[in-house]
Order: structure tokens, then C-alpha cells, then sequence
């Protein structure tokens, strides 16, 4: 199976297309294949079955071939991370982006995600008047400790113009804490490399990216393993690209939202003459995926991306 990029996209031709929706942002997808179930279905005693070409295959999983195998599942749950924030937050006065550590290496998932109910609990009842809206990231950092990742917490948190550190420390004494507002990223006293103008790619790089001078030796190899690109940034800083997204572990649900959030709205196959572009702004970005299988061309995925302009308050 061979995939390769093309921006040489159109809609002439299109019968159908899946339209997402979340906040400010639109995305139109295309393809010329299109599965409802999905190509590949699990059966009994480790084998598949691959819908599209009617074979039965064994499972074979191995480390480098599981953790890959977990790495495109963990992208999928971060684009749909993405469409979800995008849908909340839209960098206003009262959002903050907040980072929870811990003063000790933290493997422990079961507690990871114990500390943070508590934690949420005490905040309920620290503001209980500010129909608080939040959407968290449980997040492994650059070291393993006996081949685990370590934990530390990120959250976005609607409802608060800001909030005092001394409060933050005394709600989550199990390590440091960091406040950010969101609504500097529309201001033009920003840092050339976070990306200000889009809070879910802010957001989303922190759970993605890792920053070289933090990782460990075994993480190191593992990347090298894996040829994770390494780009430096404005700020000369060494960014291993996609790196953290090898070291989520396999079925953890690694971010969480309260149940005030906003989900995206997905129409799926709609027809391409009942859907009204007019309404979803500016196109800002097209691409596509051809897909091969041999030589001969199975499927081919088009990306539309629009955006409305932000209504100022």
C-alpha cells in the first residue's frame, strides 16, 4: 500500500462528501471509495478480515509493529481532539490554558486520572457559579521509569478570566502549575512558533511534539528507531515532530471534557449539490491522498479546510 500527497484537488465530479463542523471551521472530505464499516474487521482467534479484498489474515504484533499500529489510532483521537476544541474555544477573555505536574515521576494511569477528579471536584466547588467548561489532556513527557511513560496534565478551562496561582497550588498540591490565558494568542506579543491564531494546533502541539532537551535516553532511541523528524524552531528550539504520540498507551482514552462541552457536528455522504459552501467562509487550506495498491489506484481522500472570521466581541 502505497499513500501520496497531491494539492492538485476539485470538486467536479463529486457525487458525495462528509462535512465537519466545529465552531469557526469547516472540513469537506472526499473520496472515491467510500466503506461505511471500515475495510478491516476483527475475528475470533487473532485473525482479520480485509472487506475490500475478501482475505483472511493472521494478527502478527510485534513491539515496533503495535506501537505503530497504536500510533494511527492515537491520530485519529487527536484530529477529533481538535474538531472538539475548535468547536469550544475561541480565544476569549474568560479561557485558560493551565498545566498540571507532578513533583515526582508519575507512571501510574489509575492515579493520573484519580488526581484529576479530585482535583475537578475541588474546583466545582472552589468557582460554583462559573458554568465551568473544560476539555483535559493526559499527556506521557519525554522519560520512561521502568519502560512506562511519565504523566503530567494539560486543560483548557472556560468560565475564568484568570486565576491565582495560590488557589491552583492549593487545588493540586501533587506538584508545579502553570496559568496561561488563551485570548494573548490574538494579540501580536506572541511567540513566533506557537502558532497564536489557531488554539486547537496551539493546544494540540503540546500533546503531539516533544522537545528534544526533555527526553531521555530510551526515549531518544525509540524515536530514532521510529525516524521522528527534528526541526528547529524560531526559538532554536529542537521539536522531535509526532514523537509523543508514540508513547500513549495502547487503548487510553488520553483526553477527557466536562459534559457542558460542545461536540463538532459530522454529516456523513451528504450530496455535493445539497451542501451550502457559501455558509462555511473562506477556503484556507486543500489536499489529498492518492492510494495505491500496486499500481493500480484503490481510493482517493480530498481535504477542504474553511474558516469564518471571528466575531468580535
Amino acid at each position: 500500500m502505497k499513500i501520496n500527497k497531491t494539492n492538485n484537488v476539485s470538486l467536479e465530479n463529486v457525487k458525495n462528501a462528509t462535512v465537519i463542523r466545529a465552531g469557526n471551521n469547516t472540513t469537506v472530505t472526499t473520496t472515491s471509495y467510500y466503506n461505511s464499516r471500515g475495510t478491516i474487521a476483527k475475528l475470533p482467534n487473532g485473525n482479520y478480515l480485509n472487506r475490500r479484498t475478501g482475505e483472511v489474515k493472521p494478527y502478527q504484533i510485534h513491539e515496533h509493529r503495535s506501537r505503530l499500529f497504536n500510533l494511527n489510532s492515537v491520530k485519529r483521537a487527536m484530529l477529533q481532539l481538535r474538531y472538539i476544541i475548535e468547536s469550544n474555544f475561541f480565544g476569549d477573555k474568560n479561557e485558560l490554558f493551565i498545566s498540571l505536574t507532578y513533583s515526582k515521576p508519575q507512571t501510574d494511569i489509575k492515579r493520573l486520572k484519580k488526581d484529576w477528579a479530585n482535583f475537578v471536584k475541588k474546583l466545582y466547588r472552589k468557582y460554583p457559579d462559573s458554568n465551568l467548561k473544560y476539555i483535559v489532556i493526559f499527556e506521557p513527557q519525554g522519560k520512561l521509569v521502568d519502560e512506562k511513560p511519565c504523566f503530567h496534565i494539560h486543560f483548557l478551562l472556560k468560565g475564568l478570566v484568570n486565576m491565582d496561582k495560590k488557589i491552583l497550588y492549593k487545588l493540586w498540591p501533587q506538584g508545579f502549575v502553570d496559568i496561561k490565558s488563551i485570548h494573548y494568542f490574538d494579540n501580536d506579543d506572541h511567540k513566533v512558533d506557537e502558532n497564536p491564531e489557531n488554539i486547537a494546533a496551539y493546544v494540540t502541539s503540546y500533546a503531539v511534539n516533544l522537545n528534544t532537551q526533555f527526553v531521555d535516553h530510551n526515549v531518544a532511541e525509540i524515536m530514532k528507531e521510529n525516524k521522528i523528524e527534528i526541526i528547529t524552531t524560531s526559538s532554536n528550539k529542537q521539536i522531535a515532530k509526532g514523537a509523543r504520540l508514540l508513547f500513549y498507551p495502547r487503548y487510553f482514552r488520553f483526553y477527557s471534557c466536562s459534559s457542558n462541552v460542545k461536540m463538532p457536528r459530522i454529516y456523513k455522504n451528504l450530496p455535493i449539490d445539497k451542501i451550502d459552501f457559501s455558509s462555511f467562509g473562506n477556503l484556507e487550506s486543500s489536499y489529498g491522498y492518492e492510494i495505491f495498491d500496486g499500481d493500480k489506484k484503490v481510493n482517493e481522500v480530498q481535504h477542504f479546510n474553511f474558516k469564518k472570521n471571528k466575531k468580535k466581541k
